[in-house]
């Protein structure tokens, strides 16, 4: 009897990252009935696995193309894996997508615009009823949408991490927010992400860093800045001289930081909906709030659980605010949180990994 085989895509050329290597991560701690492997974009990702003992390929190895066509299920995070490995595919191998966080941005008309939207897929992972009808199956095609959860955020309710969790990690950032944590200091991260209007709170330098700073050192507050992915990847670098402003490489993941947090300034990024899983105050930084609106699949007030400031003068009166006041929008962010997540407890990657083997 033939074994059946996972193939599991990064997050594009970024590799090791997001739902992805969190699921490879738990795959390799388990007594799976089938064989798996990472597909790897990059050569020192290639290297990185293989010294973790995580099952590899390199994509560019042509005797490797044939591995990535055999397996009978492809695993992925984003759209590109379809592009890229189209001439591989063929009608009896299944395409899971787990992509890359729940959209607030209506994608949908950026995506059909560059005519590189993948048709179909035969599963879609989800995290609750009201996700998958409201913005998953407004974008895309599958024939199942599942609601399992996101892989990524099971290390939220993970007690102690080993060391495949700490692959791709800033690790140095990681210890000094649990040293300053136990000083007293307040951790709080900035997390943009890239928007249709070309807009960027820290790039456009309308983010106050140094009344950030100044701020942050009268409050004992240690900020974590980090770009969007892509931003990173354009060669677009943010230097900050202040020792309570931390730059954190936009291209590594942040998600063993983030519960370490004390809270969120971002703008129309998807993690914030993940961060409603620490139960965390989120601030919303949007000066281009009236540009982007239109954009938004969700812009009703129950879906921002936190204060929108339009402004620097507005941000830093938010800030002191949430210095202040104990409930910080908790009754918002718990409503939200249960129409978001038909699952809290840190088991997306053991429901998929049940999924796969019953598919198989």
């Amino acid at each position: 009897m033939r074994v059946r085989k996972v193939a599991i895509f990064g997050k594009s050329i970024l590799g090791m990252l997001d739902n992805s290597k969190y699921l490879i991560n738990y795959l390799c701690n388990q007594n799976c009935e089938f064989d798996f492997f990472f597909v790897a974009e990059e050569k020192n990702v290639y290297k990185t696995l293989k010294r973790y003992k995580i099952p590899v390929v390199f994509r560019d190895l042509k005797r490797h193309e044939i591995v990535i066509k055999e397996p009978d299920i492809w695993i992925m995070c984003d759209w590109l894996v379809r592009d890229w490995y189209a001439h591989l595919l063929s009608k009896k191998k299944k395409t899971f997508q787990m992509w890359h966080g729940i959209p607030l941005k209506n994608i949908n008309a950026k995506i059909k615009k560059q005519k590189i939207f993948p048709e179909s897929y035969e599963v879609f992972i989800s995290t609750s009823e009201f996700v998958t009808e409201n913005a998953f199956k407004k974008l895309f095609k599958s024939e199942t949408f599942l609601i399992s959860g996101y892989p990524r955020n099971d290390i939220f309710f993970k007690e102690k991490y080993d060391e495949k969790d700490l692959i791709n990690v800033d690790v140095d950032i990681l210890e000094l927010v649990l040293k300053k944590k136990n000083e007293g200091f307040k951790i709080g991260v900035l997390m943009p992400t890239l928007t249709y209007t070309g807009y960027d709170f820290i790039l456009s330098g309308s983010l106050p860093l140094d009344e950030l700073s100044k701020f942050g050192q009268k409050q004992n507050i240690i900020f974590i800045l980090k770009l969007h992915p892509t931003m990173d990847l354009l060669g677009y670098r943010v230097n900050s001289q202040s020792e309570n402003i931390i730059v954190y490489d936009g291209k590594k993941d942040i998600y063993p930081l983030l519960k370490f947090t004390d809270f969120l300034i971002t703008d129309y990024s998807s993690v914030y909906f993940d961060y409603l899983l620490l139960d965390k105050p989120i601030i919303f930084y949007t000066p281009d709030f009236e540009k982007m609106e239109g954009m938004l699949l969700f812009s009703s007030k129950l879906f921002f659980p936190g204060p929108i400031a339009k402004s620097q003068k507005e941000l830093l009166k938010v800030l002191k605010s949430l210095v202040k006041e104990k409930e910080f929008f908790e009754g918002q962010r718990k409503i939200l949180r249960k129409i978001i997540f038909r699952y809290i407890d840190g088991k997306a990657s053991d429901r998929i990994y049940r999924y796969i083997k019953n598919s198989l």
